[in-house]
Protein backbone atom coordinates (compact mmCIF):
# COMPACT_ATOMS: atom_id res chain seq x y z
CA UNK A 1 0.00 0.00 0.00
CA UNK A 2 1.51 3.33 -1.17
CA UNK A 3 2.84 5.16 2.12
CA UNK A 4 0.03 8.16 1.94
CA UNK A 5 -3.43 5.97 1.03
CA UNK A 6 -3.38 4.55 4.58
CA UNK A 7 -3.70 8.20 5.83
CA UNK A 8 -6.64 8.78 3.42
CA UNK A 9 -8.68 5.34 4.17
CA UNK A 10 -11.34 5.24 6.81
CA UNK A 11 -10.25 3.65 9.71
CA UNK A 12 -12.29 2.20 12.81
CA UNK A 13 -11.18 1.94 16.46
CA UNK A 14 -12.30 0.47 19.40
CA UNK A 15 -12.85 2.28 22.90
CA UNK A 16 -14.26 2.20 26.15
CA UNK A 17 -15.92 5.02 28.84
CA UNK A 18 -16.09 4.49 31.83
CA UNK A 19 -13.95 0.94 32.48
CA UNK A 20 -11.61 -1.13 30.55
CA UNK A 21 -14.45 -3.87 30.63
CA UNK A 22 -16.53 -1.88 28.45
CA UNK A 23 -14.60 -2.40 25.30
CA UNK A 24 -16.54 -3.12 22.50
CA UNK A 25 -17.40 -0.10 21.14
CA UNK A 26 -16.33 0.58 17.65
CA UNK A 27 -16.49 3.91 15.63
CA UNK A 28 -14.64 6.00 13.03
CA UNK A 29 -11.36 7.37 14.35
CA UNK A 30 -12.22 10.71 12.77
CA UNK A 31 -14.64 10.63 15.99
CA UNK A 32 -12.08 10.19 18.22
CA UNK A 33 -11.83 13.75 19.19
CA UNK A 34 -15.44 14.33 19.33
CA UNK A 35 -16.23 10.74 21.71
CA UNK A 36 -13.20 12.06 24.10
CA UNK A 37 -15.19 15.66 24.55
CA UNK A 38 -18.55 14.22 24.94
CA UNK A 39 -16.93 11.87 27.81
CA UNK A 40 -14.66 14.52 29.43
CA UNK A 41 -14.22 13.40 33.14
CA UNK A 42 -14.62 9.67 32.82
CA UNK A 43 -12.42 7.01 31.92
CA UNK A 44 -11.64 6.21 28.34
CA UNK A 45 -9.49 4.07 26.92
CA UNK A 46 -8.51 3.46 23.08
CA UNK A 47 -7.66 0.79 21.42
CA UNK A 48 -3.72 1.15 20.31
CA UNK A 49 -4.68 -0.56 16.66
CA UNK A 50 -6.79 0.97 14.04
CA UNK A 51 -9.32 -1.32 11.52
CA UNK A 52 -10.59 -1.36 8.53
CA UNK A 53 -14.31 -1.73 7.55
CA UNK A 54 -14.77 -5.16 8.07
CA UNK A 55 -14.19 -5.01 11.79
CA UNK A 56 -17.91 -3.97 12.04
CA UNK A 57 -19.33 -7.10 10.68
CA UNK A 58 -16.76 -9.01 12.98
CA UNK A 59 -17.50 -7.67 16.18
CA UNK A 60 -21.36 -8.20 15.32
CA UNK A 61 -20.66 -11.47 14.67
CA UNK A 62 -18.20 -12.33 17.61
CA UNK A 63 -18.78 -10.05 20.16
CA UNK A 64 -15.40 -9.20 20.68
CA UNK A 65 -13.09 -7.91 18.19
CA UNK A 66 -10.63 -10.32 19.70
CA UNK A 67 -8.89 -12.14 17.02
CA UNK A 68 -9.69 -10.16 14.38
CA UNK A 69 -7.93 -11.25 11.24
CA UNK A 70 -8.57 -8.04 8.90
CA UNK A 71 -6.51 -5.26 8.16
CA UNK A 72 -4.66 -2.92 11.01
CA UNK A 73 -2.57 0.34 11.36
CA UNK A 74 -1.17 2.45 13.70
CA UNK A 75 -1.00 5.90 14.34
CA UNK A 76 -0.35 5.76 18.13
CA UNK A 77 2.26 3.00 19.89
CA UNK A 78 1.06 3.04 23.37
CA UNK A 79 3.86 1.96 25.91
CA UNK A 80 2.31 0.48 28.82
CA UNK A 81 3.78 0.47 32.25
CA UNK A 82 1.62 -1.66 34.79
CA UNK A 83 4.35 -2.25 38.11
CA UNK A 84 1.68 -4.35 40.37
CA UNK A 85 2.85 -4.93 43.40
CA UNK A 86 4.79 -1.88 44.34
CA UNK A 87 4.62 -0.35 47.20
CA UNK A 88 6.33 2.91 45.86
CA UNK A 89 4.45 4.54 43.16
CA UNK A 90 8.02 6.55 42.95
CA UNK A 91 9.64 3.45 41.49
CA UNK A 92 6.89 3.57 38.98
CA UNK A 93 7.59 7.11 37.95
CA UNK A 94 11.03 6.58 38.27
CA UNK A 95 10.68 3.44 35.25
CA UNK A 96 8.91 5.34 32.96
CA UNK A 97 11.34 8.62 33.32
CA UNK A 98 13.70 5.92 32.20
CA UNK A 99 12.00 4.87 29.70
CA UNK A 100 11.53 8.44 28.45
CA UNK A 101 15.20 8.60 28.46
CA UNK A 102 15.58 5.66 26.28
CA UNK A 103 12.92 7.17 23.96
CA UNK A 104 14.89 10.04 23.46
CA UNK A 105 18.49 8.45 22.83
CA UNK A 106 16.30 6.82 20.19
CA UNK A 107 15.84 10.16 18.28
CA UNK A 108 11.88 11.01 20.25
CA UNK A 109 11.84 14.37 21.25
CA UNK A 110 10.00 15.10 24.45
CA UNK A 111 7.60 17.23 22.17
CA UNK A 112 6.47 13.13 20.33
CA UNK A 113 5.88 11.53 24.03
CA UNK A 114 2.65 11.85 25.72
CA UNK A 115 2.54 10.36 29.33
CA UNK A 116 -0.24 9.27 30.40
CA UNK A 117 -1.66 7.65 34.28
CA UNK A 118 -3.93 4.74 33.57
CA UNK A 119 -4.78 3.91 37.42
CA UNK A 120 -2.38 1.45 37.92
CA UNK A 121 0.66 2.55 36.21
CA UNK A 122 1.43 4.72 32.78
CA UNK A 123 0.81 4.94 29.33
CA UNK A 124 3.11 5.99 26.93
CA UNK A 125 2.10 7.88 23.96
CA UNK A 126 3.75 8.15 20.83
CA UNK A 127 3.24 8.42 16.85
CA UNK A 128 4.34 5.40 14.87
CA UNK A 129 8.24 6.63 14.57
CA UNK A 130 8.46 3.12 13.08
CA UNK A 131 6.28 3.56 9.82
CA UNK A 132 4.61 0.49 10.53
CA UNK A 133 2.55 0.09 7.82
CA UNK A 134 -1.72 -1.56 7.15
CA UNK A 135 -1.36 -5.30 7.61
CA UNK A 136 -3.23 -8.64 9.04
CA UNK A 137 -0.13 -8.87 11.03
CA UNK A 138 0.39 -5.54 12.49
CA UNK A 139 -0.29 -6.70 15.85
CA UNK A 140 2.10 -9.19 15.73
CA UNK A 141 4.86 -6.96 14.63
CA UNK A 142 4.50 -4.22 16.39
CA UNK A 143 4.81 -6.14 19.83
CA UNK A 144 7.61 -7.94 18.86
CA UNK A 145 9.44 -4.14 18.28
CA UNK A 146 8.09 -3.26 21.66
CA UNK A 147 9.53 -5.96 23.03
CA UNK A 148 12.66 -5.85 21.11
CA UNK A 149 13.19 -2.20 22.16
CA UNK A 150 12.02 -1.31 25.15
CA UNK A 151 10.74 -5.15 26.98
CA UNK A 152 12.54 -4.42 29.98
CA UNK A 153 10.33 -1.42 30.57
CA UNK A 154 6.58 -2.29 29.69
CA UNK A 155 4.40 -4.82 30.05
CA UNK A 156 3.48 -6.34 26.73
Amino acid sequence: MDDRNHLLKEWYLEFAVGSVSNRGIINKAEYLPKIIQANKGREFYRSMFLYDESVNDYVKENNSISNFKGTKYINTIILDIDLKGQAQGNETIEHVLELVDVLNGKGIGNELINVWFSGTGFHIHIPNVYQFQPSSDLDKIVRASIKRDFGEYVDI
